[in-house]
């Protein structure tokens, strides 16, 4: 698990850096966007506080600043779409690379190893895993490191298993669905903090 995790956040990290240059530019040429915004609200603000200001004065600066508080909100709600608009991709992204690692020699030996030490500490009654991962691996092979368990195709998106103990009182669930999943706040943190300084 921890060699998982580990090859995971070294992923996680490179996906990061390979992306940042993209989102770095996504994100100044929004940037510009807003100040062109801030811009031509800041030239609407001050032509209708002209007009106004004759017989309205007081009236018009409320107006203004309502206007540019308005504009200003927008951005900012504008801005933090965008933010989450990247932080978004680069998940999708991570997740489209572990779908491609799913596909190797290594997780295929991983997924087995991980097998063989749970099968030895927990009786297992029934492995849920992706139809693809049965078929690479050998329905022949899953059967003989899990001797009389029960093994059945699960809709899992990425790769992974989940066990069920013989007795049904533990699940264990090692899908790189589940960990991405519980992964995806501190991803989002991280990616922020590294996209957005």
């Amino acid at each position: 698990m921890s060699s998982n995790v580990e090859a995971f956040k070294i992923m996680v990290d490179k996906l990061l850096n390979d992306t940042k240059n993209k989102v770095t530019t996504i994100f100044n040429n929004a940037f510009e966007n807003i100040l062109k915004i801030l811009s031509e609200s800041e030239k609407y603000a001050i032509s209708n506080y002209k007009e106004i200001l004759s017989s309205y004065k007081e009236r018009a600066e409320i107006e203004s600043k309502k206007e540019i508080s308005k504009t200003e909100m927008e951005s900012r709600l504008y801005l933090l779409t965008l933010k989450d608009s990247c932080i978004n991709k680069v998940i999708e992204n991570v997740k489209s690379k572990l779908i491609e690692y799913c596909k190797s020699d290594e997780y295929i030996e991983i997924i087995l190893e991980k097998l063989k030490k749970i099968s030895k500490e927990i009786p297992i009654e029934i492995l849920l895993m992706k139809e693809d991962d049965i078929k690479r691996i050998g329905i022949d092979k899953l059967e003989k490191i899990l001797e009389s368990s029960e093994i059945k195709s699960y809709p899992i998106e990425i790769g992974g298993f989940i066990i069920i103990s013989r007795n049904g009182k533990l699940t264990i669930n090692r899908t790189l669905d589940y960990l991405l999943e519980a992964e995806k706040q501190v991803l989002r943190s991280k990616i922020a903090s590294i996209l957005f300084r």
